[in-house]
C-alpha cells in the first residue's frame, strides 16, 4: 500500500506540499520586494539628479540676468525680450517671476534702474507683470516709486518732471489694480509723499518758474489705499491734505526765517515746533534747498570773508546762530541730546545741558 494512501501518509504529504508552496511564495515576495526597493532607489537617484540639474539651470539664468541688469544701467534693454530669453536658457517659463530676485550689490532691481533712467517702456512692462517691485526698497531705503517722486521735486528739470509724472500715474494705477493689501503700509507712505508734492505745487503756484503743472486727481490717489480705507476715502484724503498743508506752511515759514537770518524768530519757531521738526528739517524750497542748506550757504559765505569782516561782525554771528540752532535740533531728533550740542551764544541754548565748557568735549574726528 502506498504511503500516500495511508492516513499518516496523507498528512505528511499535505505538510510537505504546504511547506513547498510557502517556500516558493516567500521567495517570490522577497524577490518582488527587492525589485521594488531597487526600483525606488533608482527613481530617487534620478529625481535628485534632475533637481540638481534644474537648480543649475535656474542659477545660470540668474547669473545671466544679473549681468543684464548691470548692462541695463549703461545701455537699453527690452525687458519683454529678456524674459523670453530665460525660457531659452532653462526650458522653463520662469521669465517674469525670476526678475524680482535679480538685484545688484545695493539691492537695486530692474524697476529701480528703469525709473532712474526714465525708461517709460520698461516701467509700463513692469507695471503689467511685476508692479509690486515698485514698492521694494534698496539698501538706501529707496523704492522705485520713491525715486520717481524725487524726480518730481520742483528743482528738477521740467522734462524729467514730465516723464516722472507719466511714470507715477502708470505705477500708481497698476498698484491699485494688481497689488494686494499686504503692501498697505508702503502704499500709504507713498500716498502721503504724493499729497505733499501736490500741496507744495499748489502753494508755489506761479512761483514755479518753468510752468510745470503737477496733475494728480483724488481718484488716482485712492489706488494707494486699502479696500477698507476706500470706504472712507474722502475723510482720509482730507486728513492727509491738512497734514501736508500744515507741514508746508510751517516749512515756508522756517525757510523764510533762515533766508532772512531772523535769529530770534527762528529760535522761537524751533522751540514751538520742535515736535514736528523732523518732518520740516528736510523740506526743500523751489530751488531744492532745505533750511540747513540755506544756513550753511550763509555761514560759508561769511567764513570766506572772515578776514575782512572779523568774528565780531553781526552778520557772521547771525549766520552762525542760525546754522548751529538747526544742527542742534537735527541732532536732537536723532536722539543725541547730551554732549553734542553746538554752542553759538548764551542766548540760544537748545538744551538745558548746554555750557561753554561742553565745547572742549566735542569730538570733531
Amino acid at each position: 500500500m502506498s504511503i500516500v494512501n495511508t492516513m499518516q501518509g496523507k498528512k505528511l504529504y499535505c505538510v510537505a506540499l504546504f511547506m513547498a508552496l510557502n517556500y516558493f511564495s516567500s521567495s517570490t515576495c522577497m524577490n518582488n520586494a527587492l525589485s521594488r526597493v531597487n526600483s525606488d532607489a533608482s527613481a530617487l537617484a534620478i529625481d535628485a539628479r534632475y533637481s540638481l540639474a534644474i537648480v543649475a539651470l535656474k542659477q545660470s539664468c540668474v547669473s545671466y540676468l544679473t549681468k543684464c541688469l548691470e548692462d541695463y544701467k549703461k545701455q537699453p534693454i527690452v525687458l519683454n525680450d529678456l524674459a523670453g530669453k530665460t525660457a531659452e536658457i532653462t526650458g522653463l517659463m520662469i521669465g517674469r517671476g525670476v526678475l524680482q530676485s535679480i538685484k545688484d550689490d545695493r539691492d537695486n532691481g530692474f524697476a529701480h534702474v528703469a525709473v532712474t533712467k526714465q525708461d517709460r517702456v520698461a516701467v509700463k512692462w513692469l507695471c503689467k507683470n511685476q508692479s509690486f517691485l515698485f514698492l521694494k526698497n534698496n539698501k538706501d531705503n529707496q523704492s522705485p516709486l520713491g525715486i520717481c517722486l524725487d524726480q518730481l521735486e520742483p528743482n528738477q528739470l521740467i522734462d524729467r518732471k514730465k516723464n516722472a509724472l507719466v511714470m507715477m500715474s502708470c505705477v500708481v494705477k497698476s498698484l491699485g489694480k494688481h497689488v494686494k493689501d499686504v503692501y498697505d503700509i508702503e502704499k500709504n507712505n507713498h500716498l502721503r509723499k504724493i499729497i505733499d508734492l501736490k500741496v507744495m505745487y499748489s502753494c508755489l503756484g506761479d512761483c514755479c518758474s518753468d510752468g510745470f503743472k503737477f496733475v494728480c486727481d483724488d481718484e488716482l490717489l485712492c489706488c494707494l489705499m486699502s479696500q477698507t480705507q476706500r470706504c472712507n476715502a474722502r475723510q482720509i484724503l482730507d486728513t492727509f491734505y491738512k497734514e501736508a498743508a500744515d507741514k508746508i506752511d510751517s516749512a515756508l515759514v522756517l525757510h523764510k526765517f533762515v533766508e532772512e537770518q531772523k535769529v530770534e524768530e527762528l529760535f522761537d519757531f524751533l522751540g514751538k515746533n520742535s515736535a514736528m521738526f523732523k518732518s520740516l528739517a528736510l523740506q526743500k524750497n523751489s530751488k531744492g534747498m532745505a533750511p540747513v542748506d540755506i544756513a550753511q550757504d550763509y555761514y560759508s559765505s561769511c567764513l570766506n570773508n572772515i578776514e575782512s569782516i572779523g568774528f565780531a561782525d553781526e552778520n557772521f554771528k547771525k549766520a552762525r546762530c542760525c546754522l548751529f540752532m538747526l544742527l542742534n535740533y537735527m541732532r536732537l531728533n536723532n536722539g543725541k541730546k547730551k554732549g553734542v550740542s553746538l554752542f553759538c551764544c548764551d542766548k540760544h541754548l537748545v538744551f538745558e545741558s548746554d555750557e561753554r565748557s561742553s565745547v572742549s568735549s566735542y569730538d570733531f574726528y
